[in-house]
């Protein structure tokens, strides 16, 4: 009877009570099952442990990727502004071209091939995020233009720009 009431519940050495001889495997299956409690418990902190460190390492990743992301734009963001730099030179030496040929019955199929060129270029500018700023007939600012040359002029009030003369992808070189 006494063994079908242990198989009845589970087990609990303190419930049972067993002959004097089972009594030594008994202290021995106690001390047994403590040590696999504590094993079981430092196991559970450790595994804690490693989960915590594992979402800091994952924290870490992240924060890694959106740097490099980050990082990764600002320097295509600094080659785009340097090769924009570039381009605008090419435009306005070919809107000085287009100029100097205006009126020449000579050079109108030049003039029509560099006005050609100098849209397309424009177009692909524009497309690359550059806005022009008109400058000539407004007052300067010195956050968007940059004076080359202050002239005087009756017929305009003092600081409006008379001429652009070069652009830059931020500022305009302007005479006032």
């Amino acid at each position: 009877m006494n063994s079908e009431k242990l198989l009845s519940k589970t087990p609990d050495v303190s419930d049972v009570s067993l002959p004097p001889q089972n009594k030594a495997s008994s202290e021995t299956a106690t001390k047994e099952i403590e040590s696999l409690k504590k094993a079981l418990d430092e196991e559970k902190a450790r595994s804690a442990d490693c989960l915590n460190r594992l979402k800091y390492f994952q924290a870490d990743l992240e924060n890694l990727q959106k740097r490099a992301k980050k990082d990764t734009e600002e320097i295509v963001a600094r080659a785009n502004q340097q090769l924009i730099s570039k381009l605008l030179v090419i435009v306005d030496d070919m809107e000085a071209a287009t100029k100097a040929t205006s009126g020449d019955g000579k050079s109108e199929a030049l003039r029509s091939g560099f006005v050609l060129i100098l849209d397309k270029l424009r177009s692909i500018l524009v497309n690359e995020g550059l806005e022009r700023i008109e400058a000539v007939g407004r007052h300067f600012d010195p956050a968007a233009h940059e004076a080359a040359n202050k002239v005087l002029r009756e017929d305009l009030p003092d600081g409006t720009v008379v001429e652009e003369i070069r652009r830059t992808p931020n500022r305009r070189l302007s005479c006032h």
